[in-house]
């Protein structure tokens, strides 16, 4: 009798892991364009020189959110991720046109991907729904239950000054967009926090150089990443009826 209820235990729990759905993350990456805020066109010039130079190097700022990703927030989504070389190595997926994203053209080398891993944004509803990266990318993955784009953007922002001079901190976003099967949304998480790091600004225009910048983005993700995965329990709570 006791060996039939730990068979009759292992098979719930056994039909609850098959239940248990599958999401394809088709996207991974960091940019290194800094959003302007209320910036002028001499802040664009100067965080696009930023955005191409080496020395601006994110990459650790990558590798960590990776891991965390991977490692700590996966645990805690109430579904599975797909393995990684189910999406990476796919041959549909190496050979995917990202051109039609139009934004990814004008930001073409400025955003850091973990190897394998391409850029792509979710298309959005000025597009024909045929034409969306998320429904394009179902068709790649027809195994998984989802699609899921998750990537990390910056953005200055003002915090203290008068007549254009003053401080300026950096505000680190994560975003987390999931469709279903059906190409319908499920979640699109956008969380942020801002650095307790700041460089002066002069004329309205904050310090660019990527020694003082750096800190600052790598402060704001340290932050952001540690307030998220506390957070994600009570985001992803009802992704269940939805996926």
């Amino acid at each position: 009798m006791a060996m039939f209820a730990i068979l009759s235990l292992t098979t719930v729990r056994v039909s609850a892991q098959d239940a248990k759905k599958k999401v394809a993350v088709v996207t991974f990456f960091v940019s290194k364009q800094i959003g302007l805020g209320d910036g002028n066109a001499q802040l664009a010039s100067r965080v696009t020189d930023l955005a191409d130079n080496p020395n601006f190097n994110l990459q650790p700022v990558l590798e960590t959110f990776y891991s965390n990703f991977f490692n700590g927030f996966a645990k805690k989504f109430p579904f599975e991720l797909m393995p990684e070389d189910y999406v990476i190595k796919n041959e549909t997926y190496k050979a995917y046109d990202t051109s039609s994203s139009g934004i990814v053209v004008l930001m073409s080398g400025r955003e850091l991907n973990p190897p394998g891993y391409k850029t792509i944004y979710p298309g959005g509803f000025l597009q024909k729904s045929e034409n969306r990266n998320q429904n394009k990318l179902l068709e790649v993955f027809p195994e998984s239950d989802g699609v899921m784009f998750v990537w990390m953007d910056y953005e200055f922002v003002p915090k203290k000054g008068f007549a254009g001079m003053g401080t300026c901190g950096m505000k680190a976003t994560i975003h987390l967009t999931l469709y279903n099967k059906e190409a319908k949304k499920v979640f699109s998480i956008s969380e942020y926090a801002t650095s307790k790091k700041q460089v002066a600004m002069v004329g309205g225009i904050p310090v660019t150089s990527f020694d003082k910048v750096l800190p600052l983005c790598e402060d704001a993700s340290q932050r952001l990443i540690g307030e998220l995965e506390e957070k994600l329990d009570k985001i992803t709570r009802k992704v269940d009826s939805k996926l």
